[in-house]
């Protein structure tokens, strides 16, 4: 069973003895969890929304911030800090900036406004950035770092999106791509599929939550609940597009959206508190069956979208023609932003412009986190 991360939401001024705690604390409760043969992939910490946090100081102070913060993290075996989310455009700017200099760094642009619905300057803004970090860091990766979120809850613990508001507390977020592929494999049809996944959710994720409430007691640290979303795996033999071949479905097919719902029906009855998404991350360059539905022409962002209406998490790590422009990004955001706001659950938006590529073109990212595939055409 696999934690993709346990999130630690900081709320103290940040300075080198926050950031040793910060590291204690993480190395606390990642060890119980491994002691539970748990394997825990990323111990995390993540600040306050830019609106109650970074939001609030001068450029110059967020730069001496950051120093801070990357000494700490190197320090203290902190593997990614996320510096929440910005909703001004000049903050998003600046965020931007930072991820550029800080490559272990994530964050994201609010693309809502307090009443829920679209909020345009930001939503340009963050199109902005993507091109910014797409011209600006090495390979073209730094879009990697960033994405734009709607309707995002606090205490959210996957990046880049992670922000939260109040007190300290710490969440975790599963991986779940293994527990699908064994769940469904065999099953004659979906309802069997189903019932099989909820009871390895049931007998897994409910150990976990009995885990984070005892270290929770013993670190003095709130535990905000658990993202069980099912994120993906580079490993082959646990894509997710497995899951799809054991009902006798090509990922892309008709059929796809129905084994999504199915997947999500499980998610809905995970024991324990919850934060986050809870939802069915589709992220193609993390996965290497879902990159193989997309350069065999069996997926699109129009595919991925559908799954967003069905209790997706929106479109992450998709590859784009390396030419789409600041008008073409905002539109993909305002598309998903819609869903986000009409149905008032959270997706985002992680769209990875490919330098030098057109659609149907492979891309070539060089990067431990991501595999290869084609272009996706606009």
């Amino acid at each position: 069973m696999k934690i993709r991360t346990v999130t630690l939401f900081l709320h103290r001024t940040l300075d080198a003895t926050a950031l040793a705690w910060a590291g204690g604390i993480l190395a606390k409760a990642c060890a119980r969890f491994v002691d539970a043969d748990y394997e825990v992939q990323t111990r995390r910490i993540a600040l306050a929304h830019w609106d109650v946090g970074l939001g609030r100081n001068t450029v110059a102070e967020r730069d001496a911030v950051m120093k801070l913060i990357a000494e700490g993290c190197a320090e203290h075996r902190i593997d990614m800090c996320g510096i929440g989310a910005a909703r001004e455009p000049e903050q998003i700017d600046h965020l931007a900036d930072i991820l550029t200099r800080y490559p272990d760094v994530n964050g994201a642009a609010d693309g809502a406004n307090d009443a829920g619905a679209l909020d345009s300057a930001a939503i340009f803004a963050a199109a902005r950035a993507v091109k910014s970090l797409q011209a600006n860091t090495l390979g073209g990766l730094g879009p990697f770092q960033f994405a734009c979120g709607f309707h995002i809850r606090p205490e959210t613990p996957f990046f880049p999106v992670a922000q939260h508001r109040g007190d300290e507390s710490f969440a975790i977020a599963f991986e779940n791509s293994d527990l699908v592929v064994k769940a469904f494999a065999g099953a004659p049809n979906l309802t069997t599929a189903s019932h099989n996944l909820l009871e390895l959710f049931q007998q897994q994720h409910g150990a976990a939550m009995r885990i984070a409430d005892s270290v929770a007691a013993e670190i003095g640290v709130r535990f905000a609940g658990a993202d069980h979303s099912i994120a993906p795996s580079l490993e082959p033999h646990e894509s997710l597009a497995l899951a799809f071949e054991s009902l006798g479905v090509q990922f892309g097919h008709r059929g796809t959206t129905a084994i999504c719902g199915v997947m999500t029906d499980a998610l809905a009855a995970a024991p324990g508190p919850r934060c986050g998404y809870n939802g069915l991350m589709l992220a193609l360059l993390e996965d290497v069956g879902l990159a193989a539905a997309a350069t065999r022409g069996d997926c699109t962002i129009d595919t991925l979208m559908i799954g967003s209406s069905v209790c997706g998490v929106g479109l992450d790590t998709v590859p784009v023609p390396g030419d789409i422009t600041v008008e073409q990004l905002a539109a993909i955001y305002r598309d998903v932003g819609t869903i986000a706001c009409k149905w008032k659950k959270p997706l985002s938006v992680r769209l990875l412009p490919a330098n030098g590529k057109h659609a149907g073109d492979m891309t070539e990212f060089r990067s431990p986190h991501l595999c290869n595939c084609r272009v996706l055409a606009l």
